[in-house]
């Protein structure tokens, strides 16, 4: 496969990711502001969505596993406003799996914009040495989430395949499809 050339952070919408960490033993958002955002998710329906496989089911779960250090949270802001989470988990070495929720202005401000903004910002982070911190990120979405699928692959993920049993489905109680994609900083 062609190398991909990274796109510079310019188009016309600042996006910013702010991390969710503690700094000199203070964290960067209050436990009120993370709590709030589980809430934002619940009241736009869009949890339900995103958190299938019964790990968070409320507001304490979100919090208590955005607190866990499997987890990287950023809070993704455009001007003052905040219109997405991603956190990444499940890291190794150069990758790591990807997970989002976009809320309703960043679709009104272009959320294809902002998604590709957002991963063109997590894949030119670097470590101390000046090496790229990841070479790709990695998705598992249900198959069954049409519009996820298809916003994923506008921002330039790779749809690699499909697990039958990708997925668990809680309220289902069952195991269902998942499609298995990647975004690579480069592709080789």
């Amino acid at each position: 496969m062609a190398s991909r050339p990274m796109k510079k952070n310019s188009a016309n919408i600042n996006v910013k990711l702010f991390p969710y960490c503690e700094v000199d033993g203070i964290k960067t958002f209050r436990d009120s502001e993370i709590l709030g955002f589980y809430d934002r998710m619940a009241k736009a329906g869009t949890a339900d969505i995103v958190f299938t496989d019964g790990k968070i089911n409320n507001r304490e779960d979100w919090l208590r596993a955005m607190k866990s250090p499997e987890n990287f949270l950023y809070v993704v802001c455009v001007g003052q406003e905040t219109v997405a989470l991603v956190w990444l988990n499940r890291v190794e070495t150069k990758k790591a799996r990807f997970h989002y929720c976009g809320f309703f202005k960043c679709w009104k401000m272009g959320s294809v914009k902002i998604g590709r903004q957002i991963l063109d910002i997590l894949m030119s982070k670097k470590n101390p040495d000046g090496s790229y911190l990841f070479d790709m990120l990695t998705g598992l979405t249900p198959s069954s989430n049409k519009t996820a699928v298809k916003y994923m692959q506008l921002c330039g993920w790779k749809i690699i395949g499909e697990l039958p049993f990708g997925t668990w489905n809680e309220k289902a109680k069952r195991s269902d499809p998942a499609l298995v994609s990647y975004y690579a900083r480069r592709e080789v």
